[in-house]
C-alpha cells in the first residue's frame, strides 16, 4: 500500500469517527495513531464523570 493511500484512509477514518465523536478530532487522531502502533489507550470523559446517573426504567 502506498503512503498516499494510507494517508487517505487515515483521513477518511478520522472523518467518519468524527461524525460520532464530535469536537474531539485531536483525540481521535491520537487514539488511531496509538492503536496503529499496537499501543494501549485509556479515554476518560470528564463531563460524564460528574453527570447524574440515569435510573433504569
Amino acid at each position: 500500500m502506498e503512503l498516499a493511500q494510507v494517508e487517505h484512509l487515515f483521513e477518511k477514518t478520522v472523518a467518519e469517527i468524527g461524525k460520532v465523536v464530535v469536537g474531539q478530532a485531536e483525540l481521535v487522531e491520537a487514539t488511531l495513531v496509538a492503536l496503529f502502533c499496537e499501543g494501549n489507550v485509556l479515554i476518560e470523559d470528564a463531563v460524564r464523570q460528574y453527570a447524574q446517573p440515569r435510573p433504569f426504567l
